[in-house]
């Protein structure tokens, strides 16, 4: 069965790096924002991460974020990309252990060992 990652960016050359990141026994749902990455999690269930970059649209991402992390309902594996700068607004995950931060730029090797218990595919 292959796992499925859902990446929220408006970058579309970044959501490329993830895509080949992830091109093997992966399910890659790339979308350019929030609004569209919540509409997904809503039709797709089967969701195992979900990458969201912190970019021009910052304050939605903050809530998007907030509100899967305290969901019951949505809650899921997340890694949330951001420069060092943003840091500070994400002060409210520190007790979080569903959500890794990692900093721009970073290693896509990092991204994918750090999140391994996620990603790795399902023997069947």
């Amino acid at each position: 069965m292959e796992r499925a990652v859902l990446s929220i960016n408006s970058n579309s050359s970044m959501n490329l790096v993830l895509k080949n990141i992830f091109n093997k026994g992966f399910v890659f749902y790339p979308v350019p924002d929030v609004y569209a990455g919540f509409t997904l999690l809503k039709k797709v269930k089967e969701i195992d991460l979900i990458v969201v970059d912190l970019d021009e649209n910052c304050t939605d991402c903050l809530d998007f974020i907030y509100f899967i992390n305290s969901s019951k309902m949505y809650k899921k594996k997340m890694v949330v990309l951001a420069c060092k700068e943003q840091l500070e607004k994400l002060n409210f995950l520190k007790q979080s252990e569903a959500v890794q931060v990692l900093i721009k730029p970073f290693s896509p090797s990092l991204l994918v060992s750090n999140n391994y218990q996620y990603l790795k595919p399902e023997v069947t």
